[in-house]
């Protein structure tokens, strides 16, 4: 009895690591989001999507992995090429990108995003924009879907949920978040 107790511990244990890592986020740390403020709520929620397990692969001029907050590095460009590029290897299922702008290399971004949805993994980016502003182009076509938050609190609340999955799963929509647990296509 105490085998099986052991196994089904075990088992659970497996299936809550490998739930917790089938996804990754890519967080923009570009210069744009370099205000304190923004510094400040980023490693706040960075770390409690850490202690979740997760997996985070930040990125500005260049990718690097988020281990801890003292990780993250803010200024320069938005390399999201980069950023796909070094996750293409992992055995991810979902790619979580959270940006407030387009890619420095558009071409680059479509081709790295493409070779990862032809492995199957799905891609859905949350656009940054507390004024209202068009989310880039770049991120509608390598998205299979694009969410729309005004600030990084409700960006990180999506990613730390089952909502992404549950609306990635279907088909290409730009989707706008009204608040933490309601969805409008727009």
């Amino acid at each position: 009895m105490k085998k099986l107790l052991n196994k089904v511990i075990l088992i659970v244990a497996l299936s809550i690591y490998i739930f917790a890592n089938d996804e990754v986020l890519i967080l923009d740390t570009s210069g744009s989001l370099s205000n304190i403020s923004t510094v400040v709520e980023i490693k706040k929620l960075t770390e409690r999507y850490l202690i979740e397990g997760k997996s985070i692969i930040a990125f500005n001029d260049d990718s690097y992995p988020v281990k801890s907050i003292n990780d993250l590095r803010f200024g320069g460009g938005t390399a999201t090429a980069k950023a796909l590029e070094s996750v293409l290897n992992a055995n991810y299922r979902y790619v979580v990108i959270v940006t407030d702008g387009d890619s420095n290399d558009n071409d680059a971004t479509i081709k790295q995003a493409n070779l990862l949805k032809a492995k199957g993994i799905k891609i859905c980016s949350v656009f940054l924009s507390s004024s209202g502003a068009n989310i880039p182009e770049t991120l509608v076509k390598i998205s299979d879907k694009v969410f729309l938050s005004k600030d990084v609190a409700g960006a990180f609340s999506m990613c730390s949920s089952s909502k992404i999955k549950e609306q990635i799963l279907g088909t290409s929509a730009v989707i706008k978040i009204v608040d933490d647990s309601h969805f409008n296509l727009f």
